[in-house]
């Protein structure tokens, strides 16, 4: 009955797990960034910001607002100068409050809201609460779909009965299939993360953005790790450069270069980097700490195979309902 036992898991995972991912939680992350904002702005270390970026994107809306983005230089927790991009409604852009140079009140928090631990003074999340009944709205749809189509069937073939219910699962041609396309969403799941690791993405460029310091580098050596990003050799650099405190460290970095560039490799010979000051040997390019966030968005891709795997095991019981 082990095996009964886990088809009937798998399947609650994903009749819970789906409705949940896709409308639940964005509900309740609208939410938590309003209170976090709400919490940076009334508790956060004050810093002065200047705009080094600002475009007015499209025409005026109805209620007079206008999309806006700007990059705003400061500086961190330990006083390096770094940037951030805020995209926003200004509600008063007639007045050109967001135009390049001009100087912007922020405040730092320890906590990241959105992928930023600063926010603008003045700013205010308001929470949608058309999209959220939208949400609800799918949610529910999505809810009763997996129950009408999936679950309650399930439970009449099982005559209603938790026991029964589980011999009905114990189907021998229904078992196989169903463990091993949930074994090879775990795999990919798994594969996915250890990647971030084996890529050396297991520290938040957030980390370096708020708590890094700059320094200059020099690389000593490089080497190809055998690792392949969008057909794109990885490269391991090794480093050395002097802290604020006089540290000398050794250390490495890993950055994938682009293939048509790699027969100039020799001249990348000095690097920009952000270390940890409580972690030296915790270090990340300067030039690449945005390029890093945007790239995470690969993240996407497991669970995207583990939806559709999640799909095929509904699809592989309702076939044995």
């Amino acid at each position: 009955m082990t095996n009964a036992y886990l088809v009937f898991g798998v399947v609650a995972f994903i009749i819970i797990y789906w409705p949940y991912r896709f409308f639940l939680r964005p509900i309740v992350n609208l939410f938590r960034k309003q209170t976090a904002l709400q919490r940076i702005i009334r508790e956060g270390a004050p810093v002065e910001g200047e705009i080094v970026e600002s475009l007015y994107v499209g025409e005026l809306l109805s209620n007079g607002t206008q999309r806006t983005r700007i990059k705003v230089a400061f500086q961190n927790f330990v006083g390096t100068r770094v940037e951030e991009e805020f995209r926003f409604f200004d509600t008063l852009p007639q007045q050109k409050r967001y135009e390049l140079g001009k100087a912007i009140q922020l405040r730092m928090g320890d906590k990241p809201v959105a992928g930023k631990k600063v926010a603008m003074v003045g700013g205010y999340n308001k929470v949608n609460f058309k999209l959220v009944a939208i949400y609800l709205s799918l949610f529910t749809l999505m809810a009763y779909c997996l129950y009408a189509f999936i679950a309650w069937p399930i439970w009449q073939k099982g005559g209603q009965n938790l026991e029964t219910t589980l011999i009905f699962l114990n189907n021998g041609k229904l078992v196989f299939p169903v463990l091993l396309a949930a074994s090879i969403g775990l795999f990919n799941f798994f594969f996915f993360h250890l990647l971030d690791y084996a890529t050396g993405k297991s520290l938040k460029p957030i980390e370096f953005i708020y708590h890094g310091k700059q320094a200059q580098a020099t690389v000593t050596r490089y080497e190809k790790t055998g690792v392949r990003v969008n057909k794109n050799p990885q490269v391991k650099f090794s480093i050395v450069f002097t802290t604020d405190q006089g540290q000398r460290i050794k250390t490495s970095i890993k950055q994938v270069v682009d293939e048509l560039a790699i027969g100039r490799i020799h001249e990348m010979t000095h690097f920009n980097v952000l270390y940890l000051p409580d972690r030296p040997t915790k270090v990340q390019r300067t030039e690449e700490i945005h390029k890093v966030v945007k790239w995470d968005s690969y993240k996407i891709v497991p669970q995207a195979t583990l939806f559709i795997i999640s799909v095929i095991i509904l699809h592989l019981v309702s076939l044995g309902i």
